[in-house]
């Protein structure tokens, strides 16, 4: 185009630049065509409304240089709205000097009560930030005690709020750097530190077709982290004395029928918590989206055959959450989706937390990438019956505020008790070892899995949907929480490098090393491992081929349905004899496959978490 026709509105031309000649570029291509409209009458007063707003960092940083430069040569003065509190720290010169953060009296950025909110729009990078020093990010620790919940002074504030700025500042950058190491189309992060939240950052798309730029507000499904807020309420209830961890769930639920007798009068709450109830756990069947989908679920769990005898060992449960969400609708007469809103959600304060995708669309919401490079997955969200075992969406930010409730021993930042003392520690005291302790922790508790990390307690949780995954830990001893939020690549090579950086500086923690292969030969006899090991929805085959082992993992039953790929070959890596390791493709970390037998001298294997009985 070489000239504008006065024919046609301004606007629309320079609408139609953008969109032939820079294509997804086109939202920060009008940004400056904007400033560049606004200038052409000389002004002597430019008033810039959230000029950065949904652009990534680099180009950012180019409309303030312009609007810097633009204000050197003109001498027009610059009014700046922004909930950006980096560039306003950058441009703006106010009494004291440029940059200085006025906030009397102001709350902490951690604070989440109505009088404590302050903007959660993430800090792009000012100019002119040195290089991150070798050897960490992050300063040793926020400047503030874990129950300060009094007003700061004014000093303190600007301190704390710029230390605050500055680290979610560093961690943007850094978090861009590492998910573009990973392959991770978008990432959200944030950390909780002695009972403040002192970062957030974001990074990527989270929706690469659309070119949706992830901000701290995208919601993204945490997956089975859902598992622990459905425990939470479980033990209220408990607390409340309406429900019994070692009685039978059949006392609350008479109509529960399972695969058997023993099943189905011994089952308890303690069993659905620790993944021992030997239910098989990836029954994935639609059963529709009316509020009566978990007991249409719960009625088929009587035709799936169990995959261990009950209490023998730990096979993780997705279908045991489910029944307990039917469970919590039979006793409190409330659909599992409006409990978690009436026992969590409004009471932590959360704004940007829900289950039902009506829900979620009211914001910006990530969508899971699939493959090698990433691709966008085929369908957004699992059924409405796996809510209760993962359907919860919520940002870094309020996944921590519910991680926060558990550090503060069960109460509230506004002092409310939502849980007994005594019930948040049963939830991390170990309860079953994990077959498999190389993966996720050592044991499972109530709830959280439970681990060590050089010395220092560590309880958490992940979750997996459909190309997105979730990360939360917490260190107690540190009063350190964090979560990562990612929508596919390797998203198990991002959490060990993000998580690593962050414990090390904040908490003098060095993560536990992941498992490999063995660097000397290990005495092998394939043939205490070839055979067939089947449950509902997994069928694997330890082959021998070529003087080695090689694990044919196939995905059956409704499962297979939902999966891209349903048969993949693995060469088994031994540790030591009864422990391998394998590497998915695209995928830096091993992941192990543990042979064992039960009491009953039934051979097994523990492979992501889920216990496969020998058939054949």
């Amino acid at each position: 185009m070489a000239s504008l026709n006065p024919a046609l509105r301004v606007g629309r031309q320079l609408a139609e630049v953008a969109e032939v000649h820079l294509g997804a570029g086109r939202a920060q291509a009008a940004a400056r065509a904007v400033i560049a409209m606004g200038l052409m009458g000389k002004p002597k007063l430019i008033i810039a409304d959230e000029p950065t707003t949904a652009l990534d960092v680099a180009v950012q940083q180019q409309v303030l240089d312009l609007l810097a430069e633009v204000r050197e040569d003109s001498g027009a003065a610059l009014l700046l709205i922004s909930h950006d509190l980096a560039v306003v720290a950058q441009v703006c010169e106010l009494p004291g000097g440029p940059g200085r953060t006025v906030v009397p009296r102001a709350a902490h950025p951690g604070r989440t009560g109505p009088a404590g909110r302050v903007p959660r729009q993430l800090p792009s990078l000012p100019p002119g930030r040195p290089a991150l020093a070798p050897g960490g990010l992050l300063p040793q620790a926020c400047r503030m005690g874990h129950h300060a919940h009094q007003p700061l002074n004014e000093t303190e504030s600007e301190h704390d709020m710029t230390d605050t700025t500055e680290l979610s500042a560093r961690w943007t950058t850094r978090l861009t750097e590492l998910a573009a190491r990973h392959s991770v189309p978008g990432a959200g992060l944030a950390i909780l530190h002695r009972g403040e939240i002192v970062a957030e950052a974001a990074a990527g798309l989270a929706n690469t077709e659309a070119g949706i730029e992830t901000t701290t507000d995208t919601l993204f499904q945490i997956g089975s982290i859902s598992k622990v807020w459905t425990t939470t309420v479980a033990m209220a209830l408990v607390d409340e004395g309406v429900l019994e961890l070692d009685a039978p769930i059949v006392s609350v639920l008479p109509e529960l029928r399972l695969a058997n007798d023993e099943l189905t009068q011994g089952v308890t709450l303690r069993h659905l918590l620790t993944h021992t109830s030997g239910i098989d756990g990836d029954l994935f069947t639609d059963t529709g989206r009316g509020d009566d989908c978990l007991e249409k679920y719960v009625a088929l769990l009587g035709d799936v055959t169990p995959n261990h005898p009950l209490g023998a060992t730990m096979s993780y449960c997705n279908a045991g959450f489910t029944l307990l969400g039917r469970v919590l609708e039979v006793v409190t007469g409330v659909q599992w989706d409006e409990l978690m809103r009436e026992r969590l959600y409004r009471p932590l304060g959360l704004t940007h937390t829900a289950t039902l995708p009506e829900e979620v669309l009211r914001f910006r919401a990530a969508i899971g990438h699939l493959g090698s490079p990433p691709a966008q997955a085929p369908m957004w969200g699992l059924m409405r019956s796996a809510g209760p075992a993962g359907l919860i969406c919520s940002t870094p930010r309020e996944v921590l505020e519910f991680a926060r409730l558990h550090l503060d021993k069960g109460v509230t930042g506004d002092g409310t008790k939502l849980l007994s003392e005594e019930s948040v520690a049963a939830m991390q005291t170990p309860q079953v070892e994990i077959p498999d302790p190389h993966i996720l922790g050592d044991a499972w508790g109530l709830g959280w899995f439970l681990d060590t990390w050089d010395g220092h307690r560590v309880y958490g949780h992940d979750g997996g949907t459909i190309g997105q995954n979730a990360y939360l830990r917490v260190l107690p001893e540190a009063e350190l929480a964090i979560c990562l939020l990612t929508n596919g690549g390797d998203t198990s090579g991002l959490y060990r490098d993000v998580y690593a950086e962050i414990v090390r500086e904040l908490a003098g923690v060095t993560m536990r090393t992941t498992i490999e292969p063995a660097t000397e030969p290990v005495a092998v006899d394939p043939a205490d491992y070839v055979g067939v090991y089947q449950r509902l929805s997994s069928r694997v085959e330890i082959v021998e081929r070529d003087g080695g082992l090689v694990m044919v993992d196939r995905i059956t039953g409704p499962l297979a349905e939902l999966a891209p790929d349903t048969e993949k070959e693995y060469e088994l890596h031994p540790v030591e004899p009864g422990l391998f390791v394998v590497q998915r493709p695209g995928f830096e970390l091993w992941v192990p496959v543990v042979f064992y037998t039960l009491d009953d001298g039934t051979p097994y294997i523990h492979h992501g978490g889920r216990a496969t009985p020998k058939v054949g």
